[in-house]
């Protein structure tokens, strides 16, 4: 499994509101993020693709959230296996 099923994402949205999960803001853009990281051997693991594993984030907050790791390890928006 690569991707995260349609029912995870409804739950994300519904757990959101539709706002980013970083920045708190509405945008029409909108993304889901792994928490753990898949190209670690993540999708191997059936919780990889759970709720709890994802974030809806804006297109901004997803790219400064994957190029600034340590940030967003000591925020939560990434976790370590």
């Amino acid at each position: 499994m690569t991707g995260f099923p349609d029912s995870v994402r409804q739950l994300v949205m519904a757990r959101s509101s539709g706002l980013c999960e970083r920045c708190g803001n509405y945008h029409s853009r909108t993304e889901l993020h792994h928490r753990r990281p898949r190209k670690m051997g993540g999708t191997l693991r059936p919780e990889t693709n759970s709720a709890s594993a994802a974030l809806l984030l804006c297109a901004p907050c997803h790219a400064v959230t994957e190029s600034n790791r340590t940030e967003a390890y000591a925020n939560g928006w990434l976790v370590h296996d």
